[in-house]
């Protein structure tokens, strides 16, 4: 366990989020450098991203993880004024 490389964890935490039903994790994107995970992407709420977090880190070989989830409303929300200024164009 100690020797896996980022390769296989990766794959590992992937397969985990895409198997699981319960929430869709579609939007987030993983990254895995000497065992250290970073997250990013969109999650729906704080439930989510709490969860993916706590459930990536009991993943094999993970050393740490990086959570740098974004709510997908704040995501939207700071895109709100772009959007507006292209729509009245």
């Amino acid at each position: 366990e100690e020797n896996m490389n980022d390769n296989s964890i990766k794959n590992g935490i992937e397969s985990f989020l895409e198997k699981h039903s319960l929430y869709n994790f579609s939007n987030v994107k993983v990254f895995v450098q000497q065992g250290v995970v970073l997250l990013v992407g969109t999650v729906l709420n704080n439930k989510e991203k709490d969860y993916v977090s706590e459930s990536v880190k009991r993943l094999p070989g993970v050393k740490r993880v990086i959570c740098k989830l974004e709510l997908k409303s704040e995501a939207v929300t700071a895109k709100l004024p772009l959007l507006a200024s292209i729509l009245s164009t």
